[in-house]
């Protein structure tokens, strides 16, 4: 009993969905939250409501302690929200992780890709993962709202010092990272973060290659209930932006202009934090990831050799992520 029709108001759905978990109906109730968290990715109720569910769906407190349950708990808040529930849990199976692994005599180094996406993140990551003694992760969950809030920043940064107190390097990689950067420059003096830039009309054409066409197609740039296309709960980590006057009509054009839009904007703030944190910041252009020359300029500016990855990762899709997987 999990696809229930939703032809439900608002309050009759979160009601449905408080009596559905009440009588022990966990996935019914969940999946009425999902749809809820879809149709406002930015609303934090739901969010927080299916962050519940899952904690008990997936026996969070009886799970055995290891790689796996961390994998879990933050799959979960990948869709849901960071709740302090969760992440209690999260971060006491970090520490029986490492209760036996000793702490390194001085903090690893924090290094950050970014870039708007489909611009070669999955692949720098890639690079970064082959690097020793080295946690290198893509995207790695709870995802951060465009504007991000303070609960999902503040599990990042306790997660970061911990790992750093365990690895050399501690690397991720997500278009999130870009407004909180100059407070994480404040909570991390060495980091550095290597930005990520691809030419325009090929990058707007890759996202549109993955999103699909025509009217009930993907598009995260949208505000929710513009009634042109779907939305899910990856929305809140992009901006959004009214459909531009004139063509909604043809919804094929008008997302292609919303994501020109924000593609533009995204290269064009990583051009102004490059010339704010100019030792900080290193731009690389996605083109010339594939040369020998480009690591030696990334080597140069993160202190520690990067070789170049055996392939590129998620070219012409997303299936790659998976081949960096979330170590913690």
């Amino acid at each position: 009993m999990t696809n229930i029709p939703f032809y439900f108001e608002l309050p009759a759905a979160m009601r449905i969905a408080d009596l559905l978990e009440q009588d022990g109906k966990l996935q019914a109730a969940a999946s009425i939250w999902s749809r809820l968290i879809a149709l406002n990715p930015y609303d934090r109720v739901p969010r927080e409501k299916l962050a519940g569910l899952a904690y008990k769906i997936l026996n969070v407190a009886t799970m055995p302690a290891g790689v796996d349950k961390s994998r879990k708990i933050l799959r979960a808040t990948g869709v849901s929200f960071p709740t302090s529930t969760l992440m209690d849990a999260y971060f006491d199976n970090l520490d029986q992780m490492f209760a036996s692994k000793p702490r390194r005599s001085q903090p690893g180094r924090l290094i950050l890709g970014i870039g708007c996406g489909r611009c070669g993140s999955t692949t720098l990551a890639g690079a970064m993962a082959g690097v020793p003694e080295t946690c290198a992760t893509h995207e790695n969950p709870p995802p951060l709202f465009w504007e991000p809030l303070e609960d999902q920043l503040r599990v990042h940064i306790k997660r970061f010092r911990i790992l750093t107190q365990y690895f050399a390097v501690v690397f991720d990689a997500s278009h999130w990272w870009l407004n909180p950067l100059s407070r994480l420059f404040d909570e991390f003096p060495d980091l550095r973060v290597i930005g990520l830039w691809r030419e325009t009309g090929a990058c707007v054409q890759s996202f549109l290659n993955q999103k699909g066409s025509g009217r009930g197609s993907v598009n995260h740039w949208a505000q929710p209930g513009n009634g042109l296309w779907t939305s899910g709960p990856g929305d809140a980590s992009l901006p959004s932006y009214p459909v531009p006057e004139g063509l909604a009509a043809n919804p094929d054009l008008a997302k292609r202009m919303m994501v020109t839009r924000y593609v533009t904007d995204y290269n064009q703030a990583l051009e102004r934090m490059a010339a704010t944190y100019a030792r900080r910041v290193l731009l690389v252009r996605t083109e010339e990831l594939g040369d020998e020359g480009t690591y030696a300029r990334i080597s140069s500016f993160v202190g520690f050799e990067v070789r170049k990855p055996g392939e590129s990762l998620n070219v012409g899709g997303a299936v790659d992520s998976e081949k960096v997987e979330w170590n913690f």
